[in-house]
């Protein structure tokens, strides 16, 4: 995904925090999304999250200091407005109301922050020198990048575009492990074949074509198991994910795809300087 002028918010690592938000009167979402100008953002963010926190420090054992809340996010918090982009006071609106989820639940999450990504919007069309993937506008509908491809010392702004759905047997580059597994490139690149886990196959790299991919307690040379498995570095083998709570050295060993401070679970955005500022 492509991220947008938030420096960024650090938006998946909250506790991180310069990402979450509540205010003195805590929407959580509830109400209407209203339009935030760019110069009152960082303010409501800041406002969002340190309105919210308070339940969060005490969870994490930490003391509670609004204000010192707020004085540390203003100071840390910042955005940058890319060249070539327009502010989007809507997306920004709705961004505050994800920060204000996200602070109300105290834990740090990748999902769910499209609109943060989308608070500058790009100006540039298809085919226009850039410097950045921020510059370019969307084209025909779908996200744009700053595709370089080697003959020109800048990029042009380019679509992306959605590779073949491979099918058990069919040749392949690649595995899918998401809903969205589109790329950047010229539009005359062509066969371009992923395998989707989601249809339970992956690219086998010394086959080179769409297979099923290992059981439980089967070897795991290309990485990816079946849902509910892992592929373990000591063991090669596919194990069990393992429920929160339980020890681990990288997200995919957690049936909740997150592993923190080595225990599967996610985590709490509270932190000692974010709840007291110092």
């Amino acid at each position: 995904m492509r991220r947008t002028g938030l420096a960024l918010l650090g938006v998946a690592a909250l506790g991180l925090l310069w990402s979450c938000a509540g205010s003195s009167t805590s929407r959580g979402g509830d109400g209407p999304t209203l339009p935030v100008s760019e110069g009152d953002f960082v303010e409501k963010v800041v406002d969002t999250v340190c309105g919210n926190l308070g339940p969060c420090c005490a969870r994490a054992g930490f003391p509670y200091d609004r204000a010192g809340c707020v004085a540390y996010g203003l100071e840390e918090f910042e955005i940058n407005r890319p060249p070539n982009t327009i502010w989007d006071s809507v997306e920004a609106g709705k961004c505050v109301d994800w920060f204000a989820r996200v602070a109300s639940s105290c834990f740090a999450v990748e999902t769910g922050d499209e609109s943060c990504e989308n608070i500058y919007r790009g100006t540039l069309a298809e085919g226009a020198a850039c410097e950045s993937s921020e510059e370019c506008a969307d084209i025909r509908g779908s996200e744009a990048t700053c595709y370089y491809d080697g003959t020109t010392p800048s990029g042009r702004c380019a679509p992306e575009f959605q590779p073949a759905r491979g099918r058990a047997g069919e040749a392949c580059l690649g595995t899918c492990a998401s809903n969205d597994c589109s790329f950047f490139g010229s539009p005359t690149d062509t066969g371009y074949t992923v395998c989707h886990l989601q249809d339970g196959l992956i690219c086998s790299y010394s086959l080179g074509v769409c297979v099923p991919p290992p059981a439980l307690n089967e070897p795991c040379y290309d990485y990816y198991c079946a849902v509910g498995a892992y592929c373990s570095y000591l063991l090669l083998t596919c194990q069990a994910t393992k429920p929160d709570g339980e020890s681990c050295e990288l997200d995919q060993e957690c049936t909740g795809g997150r592993c923190t401070d080595y225990r599967c679970g996610p985590q709490n955005i509270a932190s000692a300087e974010v709840c007291t500022g110092r």
